[in-house]
């Protein structure tokens, strides 16, 4: 594989040629290792990380394939890692079952969770 300033290119990474999931490769690698994503409380911050195998987007997109229509992806088990045997494509409706349950009272929250609950309330009024 061809190598430019210290990374591997794939050829899926160029706007030109961007793939569709890797937008959504980059995206679940960001909440999962950016402390500075806006999503980073629900995933790193909770220790919910990706396995190493998907460090690659080769392998990312071979083991979870294309995107059915109207499907996004999700973690079969919201406590548990992305990975093959812990992930699938799923409906807005299946997704909504696999949520976290939501929490009402403020001591159910760690200091950080709640600081993001509160921005989350106010921004959704």
């Amino acid at each position: 594989m061809p190598k430019t300033d210290g990374r591997f290119r794939h050829g899926y990474a160029t706007k030109k040629n961007e793939h569709p999931l890797y937008a959504t490769w980059e995206a679940m690698r960001s909440r999962c290792n950016n402390p500075n994503s806006t999503g980073y409380v629900d995933y790193g911050g909770r220790g919910i990380k990706i396995c190493d195998r998907w460090n690659k987007f080769e392998n990312f997109l071979a083991d979870v394939g294309e995107r059915p229509p109207n499907h996004t992806a999700d973690r079969i088990d919201t406590d548990k890692d992305y990975a093959p045997e812990n992930f699938r494509w799923a409906t807005p409706e299946e997704q909504a079952q696999s949520k976290r349950p939501i929490r009402t009272k403020l001591s159910q929250f760690s200091t950080a969770e709640l600081l993001v609950e509160l921005l989350r309330r106010e921004i959704h009024g």
